[in-house]
């Protein structure tokens, strides 16, 4: 799995697209097919792979670079 550190910027990107939505972290995380083991980490610790980014992106109505730095 590629994972690089994300700046704040990108956590909070995440945080703010998901809350706008009205989710949750886990409703997040089934909607994405993610664990919400990782929403949390790519909100707390700005730890997103790839693959992780274009799920998120998809749900959360973006494009993954947006989500990505």
């Amino acid at each position: 799995m590629n994972m690089h550190p994300q700046t704040s910027a990108v956590d909070s990107q995440v945080r703010a697209a998901r809350e706008r939505l009205g989710m949750t972290r886990e409703q997040l995380a089934v909607k994405a097919g993610v664990s919400s083991s990782t929403v949390y980490l790519v909100e707390r610790a700005g730890l997103m792979s790839k693959t992780t980014a274009a799920k998120l992106a998809v749900v959360l109505g973006v494009s993954a670079e947006e989500l990505r730095p």
